[in-house]
C-alpha cells in the first residue's frame, strides 16, 4: 500500500488551468476581443453616428460626476461639520507614563542586541553592512530606546 501516491495527469492539468498567469492571459484575451468588437462596430458609424456617441459618453461621464460632487456636498450638510470634535476625556499626554515606557527586561534585552550587533561589527563585518543596509536606522532606534530608558532613572535604580 502506498501512502503517498503521485498526482495523475488530470490534476495536473485542473492545476494548470488555475494559475494566475493562465488567468492573467485569458482576461488579456477577452479584454482584446472586446476591444476589437468595439473597434469594429465604432468603424461602422458615420461620421454624425460617432459624433453622437462621443457626446452620450461624455453627458453620462458628466452628469455621473456632477453626482458625486453634489452628493459629497449634501451629505456633509446633513452630517454636521465634518472636522473632529474635542473629546471630553481627554488622554494625558506621554510625559505622564515616562515611568513605565520601557521596563527593566526590555532595557537589558536591548542592551544585549546592541552588544550582539557591535561583535557582529568586529568579527563580521560583511554581514554586519548587509543587516543595517536592510534595517536602516536600527542602530539609532536601539541608541534611542536606550536612551529613553536611561532618561527615566531606571538604569540607575536596577543595577
Amino acid at each position: 500500500m502506498k501512502l503517498f501516491r503521485k498526482n495523475s495527469h488530470k490534476d495536473d492539468e485542473i492545476n494548470d488551468r488555475f494559475t494566475p498567469g493562465r488567468l492573467t492571459l485569458w482576461l488579456d484575451q477577452k479584454k482584446r476581443y472586446t476591444a476589437d468588437f468595439l473597434s469594429q462596430q465604432m468603424e461602422r458609424l458615420p461620421v454624425t453616428g460617432k459624433r453622437i456617441v462621443v457626446l452620450v459618453f461624455g453627458v453620462i461621464m458628466c452628469s455621473a460626476t456632477v453626482l458625486v460632487v453634489v452628493r459629497s456636498f449634501s451629505a456633509s450638510q446633513q452630517n454636521g461639520n465634518v472636522a473632529p470634535k474635542p473629546s471630553d476625556h481627554a488622554k494625558p499626554l506621554i510625559e505622564d507614563y515616562t515611568e513605565n515606557l520601557i521596563s527593566h527586561g526590555d532595557y537589558e534585552l536591548l542592551v544585549g542586541f546592541r552588544k550582539t550587533l557591535d561583535s557582529l561589527r568586529l568579527h563580521d563585518p560583511m554581514i554586519y553592512q548587509n543587516l543595517l543596509r536592510e534595517r536602516q536606522g536600527l542602530i539609532d532606534s536601539l541608541d534611542f530606546l536606550i536612551k529613553i530608558y536611561n532618561s527615566q532613572g531606571k538604569a540607575l535604580l536596577n543595577h
